[in-house]
């Protein structure tokens, strides 16, 4: 089912980059490239945290393959793109490791990765603060988190302290995207409180943290919050399975509503 699911969102994906390089431009062969471990990476996180025949990545990989945010991400110079790969890789080697010795040497230098290419990133060391005794194997070794401290020093992040709200306003009441925010809330409450599974997920909603107190005056911004934006859509999946499984009524009618939820959320991102 999984191979089903990632063929839909693929598919997706190739019908957006079409509809992007008509013309003597040709197929934008590149962007589509970039886009496609993106892809590949989000069904193996929804796999691990699914399950082999879960619905969980039905809408989510369509949404991500049809989202203007992507193919922003993707046709641009440079490589912020590769920004959602590693945030894929931390979420899926937070998952598996559960033991804080293995997961501080893995996830630090993705995250000195992240920081360096958006420095918002930089507060990702804090979602480990609540890592108390019991959660986790060792999660005293990451839960305070010193590599944090290093990241902050190492690109000098007191250079982009300062507080903005607008860009945040903006993208959740003007573009819409509470929506799909409130869905990755509701999809980091779905996980188990035991082991690291939150973990994984709490970097998503702490990023709001870093664009609201470290988003540096640049021109990069606007495709700085299509990172943004790809996060919340790729948590939302969550947060659309757990109001399948959990919150909709069992029979047909609860069902399609769920359908139409998930169809109706694909004009949110195009």
């Amino acid at each position: 089912m999984n191979f089903a699911w990632g063929s839909l969102g693929l598919l997706a994906w190739t019908f957006h980059c079409f509809h992007h390089g008509p013309g003597d431009a040709g197929f934008p062969a590149l962007a589509w490239a970039k886009g496609l471990p993106l892809l590949l990476g989000s069904l193996v996180v929804y796999r691990l945290v699914g399950g082999r025949n879960s619905f969980l990545p039905m809408f989510p990989l369509v949404w991500l393959g049809l989202s203007k945010f992507q193919w922003e991400l993707c046709a641009s110079p440079g490589f912020l793109w590769l920004w959602p790969a590693l945030f894929l890789a931390a979420f899926w080697a937070t998952l598996k490791a559960q033991d804080g010795r293995i997961l501080l040497p893995v996830l630090a230098p993705l995250w000195a990765a992240q920081a360096f290419l958006l420095p918002q990133s930089i507060v990702f060391p804090l979602a480990f603060l609540t890592a108390w005794k019991g959660r986790f194997k060792n999660s005293a070794w990451i839960r305070w988190g010193g590599v944090g401290v290093f990241i902050f020093l190492l690109i000098r992040g007191w250079g982009n302290l300062r507080l903005d709200w607008v860009d945040l306003y903006d993208l959740l009441v003007t573009g819409r995207y509470v929506s799909f925010f409130l869905l990755a809330w509701l999809g980091l409450v779905s996980l188990s409180v035991k082991g690291t599974a939150r973990f994984a997920a709490a970097p998503a909603l702490w990023l709001v943290a870093g664009f609201l107190f470290f988003t540096p005056l640049s021109l990069q911004v606007p495709l700085q919050l299509s990172v943004l934006r790809w996060v919340w859509v790729f948590q939302a999946g969550l947060g659309l399975e757990c109001f399948r499984r959990d919150l909709a009524d069992p029979a047909w009618h609860g069902q399609a509503v769920w359908f139409a939820l998930g169809l109706g959320f694909c004009w949110g991102v195009v």
